[in-house]
């Protein structure tokens, strides 16, 4: 169990270091270097919201849809955690999914990282990858104090309300 643990520390710090971007030329370069693909497909879109909490490091969860480019939309939930975040905030998010190939794909664990300052109303991007190559890239607008430094964080997405 503590290896697990430590193993999931040290693979958040290497997806904050790899896959942080606020441009879609860099978020694109490092899901390409990251997978190993040639290039980066919009799968499609996702939209929802989420509450956090934290001191230092902060534990946020929520629910969103996900929109495919076929049309098709699936609910999912998420539950995470993020070092360098102190605050009591609720967002609701939007944002693209890149190279997802199966639905089955979405569900899991992504590691990345995003930064976000806020006193009262503000926005805050995110950038996480899973171990498929799956990319999410979201922009949240945040109410509440929250203040979150670039550094590493992680959620686990499942299929369902």
């Amino acid at each position: 169990m503590k290896n697990k643990v430590l193993m999931g520390f040290a693979l958040a710090v290497l997806g904050g270091l790899t896959a942080c971007s606020s441009s879609d030329k860099k978020m694109e370069d490092t899901a390409t270097a990251t997978c190993g693909n040639k290039t980066v497909a919009e799968s499609g879109t996702l939209d929802g919201s989420r509450d956090s909490i934290g001191w230092i490091a902060g534990v946020d969860w929520g629910t969103g849809t996900l929109t495919l480019n076929d049309g098709t939309q699936h609910k999912f939930h998420y539950r995470g955690v993020k070092g360098l975040e102190t605050g009591l905030a609720h967002a609701s998010f939007e944002g693209e999914v890149y190279n997802l190939q199966n639905i089955e794909d979405f569900i899991g664990a992504y590691y990345g990282a995003g930064q976000n300052f806020d006193l009262g109303v503000g926005k805050g991007q995110y950038v996480l990858n899973n171990s498929k190559c799956v990319v999410i890239k979201v922009e949240a607008k945040t109410e509440g104090v929250q203040l979150s430094a670039p550094g590493p964080g992680g959620i686990h997405v499942q299929l369902g309300e």
